[in-house]
């Protein structure tokens, strides 16, 4: 039987509300409020860099990091300096003063000391070495001194620091991979080498085990070398968008002219620098995009309440009942705010805004595939819970992306465990489900990931007692981490009104935590609520004492009564699932926000998950 799927809300109220937020919180930035401060440690060689710069070149040099070529030259990343990107050949040129050392090697292997004459055709990988561990790339070896740079047939580059990769269409299909597979993996190059610079001029190599330049360069403009920087995944980190090699060197030297464009800095090889391993931090990509964007993050300790926000999206993989789930969260935690975040084909948050949400995020909730990946952009110690799916060949609850988030060293990340009953009822199967031998595109992982990789999540009632302990876990960490027991309180009074119902005596430590968090408010008539406390536990403890259950109703009454002086509690959201709607500064469905993609490119969905 299918579920009755709740109706959708108009989102542009609470998209008012949250530019309306933003401007409050960028008041409060500018009137002094603490902010955390962020610390980039990717340009400590930068400033030494930039001195070497100075010095007219004579010749090429160049430095690597990692395996040799001859034991593992995937895993190489190297720096190469003073070279420049021929227009005719498409080819970069290594010049190698032959004045001075007319038969100098370029250097040795390493099996039988062999000398080098050229740099080996497998030097280092311009890409992920998982995906394609055959193609290598090498600079051309020029026996002259560094060319005349006069500005016609040589000239400087707008940007002196070059990054080079080459762009598997697989990895351009969603924010995901392009994010983990591509953009992070150049970042990691400039943080290595410690000279990080937002100017760097990213660059497309033409060269491809497998794809065509005419696919790649379609689907990298959805959100590579898109023209809107609101889309373009590499404006997080660059102030340029990617472009091809040929393409860069026809725009600086202009139309058809042949000639060198030349850079102080190259840098190439991301084989092994991605997500995907533990050659690299994953919070140095993640501060160096706030603090470009100039994100307002509160200071340590200065949140004003837990916020939980939970992913929507179209096509695969949703939530069905994500209302019901909001619901459930926010009379369980009423003085947190939960918020729905729907991502859709039309963007009405900035990349910056979404970002900056992110970041403001406590808890996070989120189907796996390419739209989890925003996590990345919460602030240290933030939960983020992540949807399995059901493998149907291993019979297990599987987790998607967990190559990526596994070395994930400053966020707490809990994968979310479904079973075949999360799948019962939903409105897109049996249509979602992939199939052996099938004809759609989809259908060929059918083997690799099962039938219900694409489909949709219902959870009933043990789907959602599991979602409310991976909250309530979460809930407790933030709790302690910024000694806010309070927002425990509203946890702690559902609880002791169940064993008041059930006729079961209070346990001290409900006494003892109520106690402390008056304290800490600083509420007046400490005493005479803990008294009131105590009368209540002992007529519960003892029920021979005759007390009934109007005097017990009476004795609660007092104690839910607000002292002299004490802070009001917030307003309870009404019950059920209308309440909280209605009551939309408690429960916020925020506007359509876009990750990446661009015109006609649909949703931000694991296109290719």
């Amino acid at each position: 039987m299918l579920h009755d799927k709740p109706p959708a809300r108009d989102h542009r109220a609470t998209q008012k509300q949250w530019r309306r937020h933003w401007r409050q919180a960028e008041g409060e930035r500018l009137a002094g409020a603490p902010e955390r401060q962020l610390d980039v440690p990717s340009t400590w060689a930068l400033a030494e860099e930039e001195e070497t710069w100075r010095v007219p070149p004579r010749y090429s040099t160049f430095t690597c990091i990692g395996p040799k070529p001859d034991d593992r030259w995937q895993a190489a990343s190297c720096k190469f300096e003073n070279v420049c990107l021929n227009s005719t050949t498409d080819e970069f040129e290594f010049y190698q003063n032959t004045d001075l050392y007319p038969s100098m090697p370029v250097g040795y292997e390493q099996l039988q000391a062999q000398q080098w004459q050229e740099f080996p055709e497998r030097m280092v990988s311009p890409v992920q070495w998982q995906v394609d561990k055959t193609l290598g790339w090498r600079p051309r070896l020029v026996h002259r001194t560094f060319p005349t740079v006069d500005g016609k047939q040589a000239v400087w580059a707008p940007s002196p620091q070059a990054l080079l990769q080459s762009f598997p269409q697989r990895f351009l299909v969603n924010f995901g991979h392009a994010m983990y597979d591509l953009a992070v993996p150049l970042f990691n190059l400039q943080h290595l080498w410690g000279v990080y610079r937002p100017d760097a001029q990213v660059l497309m190599l033409n060269k491809t085990s497998a794809d065509t330049w005419q696919g790649i360069d379609f689907y990298a403009r959805r959100m590579v070398i898109t023209p809107d920087p609101q889309r373009s995944v590499f404006r997080l980190t660059w102030d340029r968008d990617a472009t091809w090699t040929g393409n860069y060197t026809r725009e600086v030297l202009g139309g058809n002219r042949n000639g060198l464009v030349c850079f102080k800095s190259l840098l190439v090889g991301t084989g092994n620098l991605t997500r995907r391993g533990r050659a690299t931090d994953a919070l140095p990509y993640r501060d160096a995009v706030a603090q470009r964007l100039e994100l307002r993050e509160p200071a340590f300790g200065r949140e004003a309440q837990p916020v939980i926000t939970l992913l929507d999206k179209e096509g695969r993989r949703v939530i069905e009942n994500l209302d019901e789930v909001a619901a459930v969260l926010q009379r369980r935690y009423p003085t947190a705010r939960v918020q729905i975040v729907s991502f859709g084909k039309h963007p009405e948050l900035t990349m910056a805004e979404q970002i900056q949400l992110m970041s403001e995020t406590s808890i996070l909730i989120s189907p796996c595939g390419g739209l989890a990946t925003v996590l990345t952009f919460m602030r240290p110690g933030a939960t983020a819970i992540v949807m399995n799916f059901w493998h149907t060949h291993l019979n297990r609850s599987v987790m998607m992306e967990d190559q990526f988030y596994t070395n994930l060293e400053y966020l707490d990340l809990q994968y979310f465990p479904v079973n075949l009953e999360d799948y019962q009822g939903t409105s897109d199967r049996p249509e979602c489900e992939l199939v052996p031998g099938g004809m759609r595109r989809h259908d060929s992982r059918y083997d690799q990931s099962g039938a219900l990789v694409n489909c949709n999540l219902w959870l009933g009632k043990q789907g959602m007692a599991r979602m409310q302990n991976y909250v309530d876990q979460a809930m407790l960490r933030w709790a302690a981490r910024f000694g806010r027991f309070d927002v425990l309180e509203p946890l702690r009074q559902q609880r002791a009104a169940e064993l008041q119902a059930q006729g079961l005596p209070l346990p001290p430590a409900h006494l003892e935590a109520a106690a402390e968090v008056a304290r800490a408010a600083g509420t007046a008539g400490v005493a005479d609520r803990a008294a009131v406390e105590r009368e209540q536990h002992a007529m519960l403890a003892d029920p021979t004492t005759g007390r009934t259950a109007a005097a017990k109703g009476q004795a609660a009454a007092a104690l839910a009564a607000p002292q002299e002086g004490a802070t009001e509690q917030p307003e309870q959201p009404e019950q059920g699932q209308e309440g909280w709607r209605r009551r939309g500064h408690k429960v916020q469905r925020r506007g359509k926000a876009l990750v990446g993609g661009g015109q006609g490119s649909g949703p931000v969905t694991d296109e290719e998950q």
